[in-house]
């Protein structure tokens, strides 16, 4: 849950505008809004090179960029549940796509695949 906001999978969003404004209302940054808002109209070439899901695609796409900030802000970009992004990062490291790179609190994760990446 991001700033009291859990995202529900009925909610329809009618035009970028709202789709923003929500996601600004929620505290996300600027990069993850904008992320988010290219997200709706792009495919992912990772998804069926790597065979991932939809969610690990754009999640690896996400951290790729380097938008990835923590499971709730991937969550409500995403729109699924923190816990699914936690899954998806799961099973993104046990492919060997991604490593964390430092401490959990202060680290981040990163592509280990350098074709991957951009």
């Amino acid at each position: 849950m991001l700033n009291g906001f859990e995202p529900q999978k009925s909610q329809m969003v009618k035009t970028y505008a709202e789709t923003g404004a929500i996601l600004k209302s929620m505290g996300l940054t600027d990069e993850a809004i904008e992320y988010a808002l290219k997200a709706c109209t792009s495919s992912d070439n990772n998804s069926a090179r790597y065979g991932l899901n939809a969610t690990e695609g754009r999640l690896l796409s996400m951290i790729g960029d380097g938008i990835y900030q923590s499971s709730e802000e991937a969550a409500a970009v995403l729109s699924v549940s923190a816990r699914t992004v936690e899954r998806a990062i799961r099973s993104l490291r046990e492919k060997g796509l991604i490593e964390r790179e430092g401490s959990n609190k202060s680290g981040k994760w990163r592509i280990t695949d350098d074709k991957m990446s951009g």
